[in-house]
């Protein structure tokens, strides 16, 4: 029989070099481009690449680092800051549980450490935390700088993400009601904050107001002609003939959009199309309207100003929603232009 000691049963015949390696490798790479002062880092492209999501992302791919990148992904996703504190939170945390196996200590013991650790650093952040007011600006700001670095135009960026931040909280927006929208080749001083819907559509017709100030939304599923449900074959002979059969689709359309007028609707959201007389008719009466509005964008245009989708035969004042100033602006560089709701 062989006696084992205590620590000689929990330690590890190899150690996790491997794992230890990759840690002081992330350690080394983003440690000096944490806070306020942290430095960017150049790849061997010569690209700069000032945060930490992009750093792992460009590091030698090893399954250890795909889990990392992962988890990187994971936090610049969902809380859009913090990815290099997080790489280095890790990587100091695998380098002290290596030297702890070393040392005989069970993996099992470490997490469980680790947990209660967690846990400790959580009640001692409550503790921290501290409550900031509309007239605590400095405040709120240093943070907003400490979170920016990194960013170029930290000073054109900070009052619109101080501004937005003093509203969400004032309101209690949901996290699910705020939208992040990017533009390909866009500056971070065109960066602008909406309170509203932002809608990438075009107005149907140039002729149409390119902005109302209160507006009166409805929202239908199309505003045409709809074809008959059985086949049917119609012959036309004359020129005259078809000048009748063509006044009867357009005095149909036309009493289409009196009932839309008659609503005192200002602002139409259509599902689906737009019949281009229509599209005319609305213009002449200072109706602005959008075809193709996708469900997603229906949804949250109903939700925020009470309008409830309806149909071509059913239009009802009782449908209609209210919103603040409806403004399009063919400029903004996207598809089609903008319509802020």
């Amino acid at each position: 029989m062989i006696p084992l000691l205590k620590h000689e049963i929990y330690k590890k015949k190899e150690p996790m070099d491997i794992i230890k390696d990759a840690a002081e490798e992330i350690a080394m790479a983003v440690e000096n481009t944490i806070g306020p002062t942290g430095m960017f880092k150049m790849n061997e492209e010569g690209d700069i690449i000032p945060f930490g999501a992009e750093i792992i992302n460009n590091m030698e791919k090893t399954p250890f680092m795909d889990l990392l990148s992962k988890a990187v992904t994971s936090q610049e996703e969902e809380k859009k800051d913090g990815t290099a504190s997080m790489a280095y939170f890790t990587a100091m945390l695998l380098k002290r549980a290596f030297r702890l196996t070393s040392q005989g200590v069970h993996p099992t013991m470490i997490e469980n450490g680790y947990r209660k650790a967690m846990d400790i650093a959580m009640k001692e952040l409550e503790n921290l935390k501290v409550d900031v007011k509309r007239s605590d600006i400095e405040k709120l700001d240093a943070v907003i700088r400490d979170a920016l670095a990194g960013y170029e135009n930290i000073d054109f960026l900070l009052p619109l993400i101080r501004n937005a931040v003093l509203f969400l909280a004032e309101n209690e927006v949901k996290p699910e009601n705020i939208k992040v929208y990017t533009e390909e080749g866009g500056e971070e001083d065109e960066s602008e904050v909406i309170i509203g819907h932002l809608l990438d559509y075009e107005r149907k017709d140039e002729d149409m107001p390119e902005s109302v100030d209160t507006g009166r939304i409805l929202i239908l599923d199309e505003i045409k002609i709809k074809k008959p449900k059985v086949d049917a074959k119609i012959f036309i002979e004359s020129s005259e003939a078809y000048g009748k059969f063509a006044d009867m689709d357009t005095r149909k359309l036309r009493e289409i959009i009196n009932k839309i007028e008659e609503t005192g609707a200002n602002v139409v959201l259509v599902k689906g199309e737009i019949d281009e007389r229509a599209a005319k008719m609305l213009a002449e009466r200072g109706i602005m309207a959008f075809e193709k509005v996708s469900e997603e964008d229906i949804k949250a245009v109903a939700k925020s100003t009470g309008a409830m989708p309806t149909t071509m035969e059913n239009i009802s004042r009782e449908y209609l929603g209210e919103s603040g100033n409806v403004v399009t602006d063919e400029n903004a560089g996207c598809a089609g232009g903008v319509c802020h709701v």
